[in-house]
């Protein structure tokens, strides 16, 4: 997700005008965190893509089920946007 801006102004249209690529891709693609248990990954992805999108998965059995549990307690983010992630983002994607 950190090359979102990058893309989005490489299919800009003569004049600047925008193609909608980063609206395209932040409004209507869903990520997951998928055993990549790092802050810096996360925190890109929720400043370019919103909280709303992102919902935790682990990457068994390449990537253990605790690792992955275990790093979200620690995740420096506020508990509303942990749940978002942790189980929220996924009932309301699949209407649960």
């Amino acid at each position: 997700m950190f090359l979102v801006y990058r893309i989005h102004e490489s299919l800009s249209g003569p004049g600047g005008k925008a193609l909608g690529w980063r609206d395209a891709s932040c409004n209507h693609f869903y990520l997951t965190t998928s055993g990549d248990c790092s802050n810096p990954s996360l925190l890109c992805c929720v400043q370019e893509m919103g909280v709303d999108r992102i919902m935790f998965a682990v990457d068994w059995p390449f990537v253990a089920n605790p690792l992955g549990t275990k790093w979200m307690e620690s995740v420096p983010l506020c508990e509303e946007d942990k749940v978002k992630i942790l189980s929220g983002n996924a009932k309301r994607l699949l209407r649960m």
